[in-house]
């Protein structure tokens, strides 16, 4: 999706170096390549030695996978199903069964090879199917400098690549950080390593002493003391269990700071011999060659100054570094990747590029720290650690951490930010009073008369992330604790007028459920009833594309209502209803329903129907505000009501240059309506005035 205010046809694609071709660096491949840009991604090592390890993919990671092609199932990912943690004597403190997170969550939390997903991710980013021009990588490329202004990057061989935005997804040692943050510390210990390994989920269940590791599927367990801790999860569709076994630095002593140099059973079993025997037994059938150690290291806030410079930007590790106790690591630099290709659509100039990477730092910056502190207060205690050891309430986290959408999030900021600084705030201009349905040529008040009108509806189940990210500011948003929202699509045809002579019109619209503001009612808002409220809250309306110039008018500079043209053809034929939107000869938008019947007394007594919100701008200042806005004709005693079967809306399949050209002035509403998913329609019918 191109966020409000960018232009899907021209301007030429961006030349993005990115150096690192690890998780952060290919999704970011991913998704500035969907943007439509040239990705050229410059990877250190030859991917000849992949390392055995596991990795979570939670919801708010996943979803924007799955936006970009990755089905983790499809690649070997298991459910999370249950979490427990054991004492060092082997007794259970708690098991969760967080397989009814799917209700609360809008993605799985999943648990995924290492290898399998970046061999996803890879063939993904330079795939010839799909959508965009291939990524190109270059492996054996390490990188000895950088200029950030440029920008460009020199490689070790002594060639230099010039581009047009250059990433650092070069992890936690990252050479370009140095560049990029000059004279900000070094990662240094946190105080712990972590052996990590994986052993066959038949081994452990074939043999009597170990089998009750494995009897649920999707169980990640904790067993833990004051000092370590081992984690154990499945990957691979619950064939292969997953280790790491974290434990004070000092018993081990790894000799660098690489996260997988070999390591011997017997320490391993040395660390852990304080564990009872069925865990000894497990750990034991560990492969000698397979048991890798890790140096955890932590890596203080770098601060937001110090997150881009000139035309580079630092991600992943590189930017915020994880300790393992959360799983995070992976997730946030997809994440950071996601934000990536949300704040560079196509046709974003050169000369945009440092404000882009300024909203950057805004739409990652707080949250990816927060994430980061989390996890670190999250690790057990050490004698030579300076974190851990703090109780945190895991379930506040998992709503903060699951709920978000990176790509929305960051969308919806560079929505406001173009919004923002447009050169034109545009709203028509009238000479002296406008005629409207509330004032005559003179400016005074008009009698409204005695309409009548039809509305046919679809409300529907969808993402609250995606429809936050359409509200205008960040002000406004959905009072919903989990991550689902409400919404409506509307057709409403009003007839009989007075200020049209009798005449009439269509309009269709979006209305956004539970909408609320978090500042005192705007003076708009009074002016429409609501004087003596503090906060406003109902149904947001985004847009409403209307087929009369006269009303759009008037709505707009009056009301403050989003109105736009749009040729609007119903047609009701029995027990069927079909909308057809589009503009100049061409349809953007099919609602359909189907097998209307009337509806029972019971079925249409409903509650008060909540207040309309609309965002109204203010040309002169380039600002807005929320307000409630009363429409007379809606509101009837009585109604005639018929609920429908079925319904379905369908969005034109044009991209590109063929959207902008058949849909000039709407292609950005067009692309932002189109990408809202009916997750599950709640209610269809009709209604009209008796």
């Amino acid at each position: 999706m191109a966020p409000n205010g960018t232009s899907t046809g021209e301007g030429r694609p961006l030349k993005v170096l990115i150096a690192g071709g690890g998780i952060g660096g290919l999704s970011a491949a991913i998704f500035l390549r969907r943007a439509g840009h040239e990705v050229h991604i410059f990877e250190s090592s030859k991917f000849g030695s992949e390392t055995g390890a596991a990795i979570h993919i939670p919801s708010n990671a996943n979803g924007l996978l799955r936006k970009i092609g990755m089905i983790p199932e499809d690649h070997g990912a298991n459910m999370t199903e249950y979490v427990s943690e054991y004492a060092v004597n082997g007794a259970q403190v708690f098991c969760k069964d967080v397989r009814p997170l799917s209700a609360i969550f809008p993605y799985p939390w999943q648990l995924i090879h290492r290898v399998d997903f970046h061999n996803a991710l890879k063939e993904i980013a330079t795939s010839s199917e799909g959508k965009g021009t291939p990524a190109v990588l270059n492996l054996r490329s390490r990188v000895e400098s950088v200029d950030v202004e440029a920008p460009s990057l020199t490689l070790t061989d002594g060639t230099t690549h010039t581009g047009d935005l250059l990433i650092a997804a070069d992890g936690v040692h990252s050479k370009i950080r140095d560049f990029v943050a000059p004279g900000t510390p070094a990662p240094a210990s946190s105080g712990s390593s972590a052996f990590r390994f994986m052993i066959p989920v038949d081994e452990v269940r074939s043999d009597p002493r170990t089998a009750h590791f494995v009897e649920k599927t999707g169980e990640m367990r904790m067993h833990c003391t004051t000092d370590r801790r081992i984690v154990i999860y499945p990957c691979r569709k619950n064939t292969l269990l997953n280790f790491v076994a974290m434990h004070p630095e000092e018993e081990t002593e790894a000799s660098t700071e690489e996260w997988n140099q070999a390591a011997s059973k017997e320490t391993l079993l040395s660390c852990f011999k304080a564990f009872p025997e069925d865990m000894q037994i497990l750990l034991s059938k560990a492969s000698p060659e397979s048991i890798k150690l890790w140096k955890l290291l932590d890596h203080d806030e770098l601060g937001r100054e110090n997150w881009v410079r000139g035309k580079t930007c630092l991600m992943g590790d590189a930017a915020h570094a994880f300790l393992p106790h959360q799983g995070q690591g992976g997730a946030q630099a997809v994440e950071d990747g996601a934000a990536l290709g949300a704040l560079f659509p196509l046709g974003t100039q050169v000369s945009d590029i440092p404000s882009r990477l300024q909203l950057y730092i805004q739409s990652r910056y707080d949250r990816a720290t927060m994430i980061q502190e989390y996890t670190r207060q999250s690790a057990f205690k050490t004698a030579r650690g300076k974190h851990g050891g703090k109780p945190i309430d895991p379930m506040k986290f998992g709503n903060t951490n699951m709920n978000h959408d990176a790509y929305a999030h960051a969308s919806g900021i560079l929505r406001r930010h173009l919004a923002q600084n447009a050169l034109f705030t545009r709203m028509p201009a009238a000479f002296g009073p406008t005629l409207s349905p509330r004032q005559d040529r003179f400016g005074k008040p008009r009698a409204f008369g005695t309409p009548s009108h039809t509305t046919s509806y679809v409300k529907f189940k969808t993402y609250k992330s995606y429809l936050s990210a359409l509200l205008p500011s960040e002000e406004l948003s959905i009072a919903s604790h989990i991550g689902w929202a409400t919404a409506t699509f509307t057709v409403t045809r009003l007839e009989n007028l007075d200020w049209l002579g009798g005449r009439g019109y269509s309009f269709f619209a979006l209305h956004i459920h539970d909408v609320t503001n978090s500042k005192p009612a705007a003076d708009g808002a009074a002016a429409n009833g609501d004087n003596s409220e503090s906060e406003l809250k109902g149904d947001f309306v985004p847009v409403m594309f209307e087929n009369l110039a006269d009303p759009i008018i008037t709505g707009r500079e009056e009301l403050g209502v989003a109105k736009v043209y749009a040729t609007l053809d119903e047609t009701t034929t029995g027990s069927s209803f079909v909308l057809s939107a589009g503009w100049q000869g061409t349809e953007f938008c099919k609602l359909t329903l189907e097998g209307l019947t009337p509806a029972s007394s019971s079925e249409t007594a409903t509650a008060e129907e909540p207040p309309t919100l609309h965002w109204k701008v203010n040309p002169k200042a380039n600002t807005g505000e929320l307000v409630s806005v009363d429409l007379p004709a809606l509101k009837t005693e009585a109604q005639k009501e018929w609920k429908a079967s079925s319904a379905k809306i369908e969005w034109t399949d044009l991209e590109g240059k063929e959207l902008e050209s058949a849909f000039p002035t709407l292609v950005n509403i067009v692309e932002g309506l189109r990408d809202i998913k009916v997750v599950e329609v709640l209610e269809s019918g009709m209604k009209a005035s008796s």
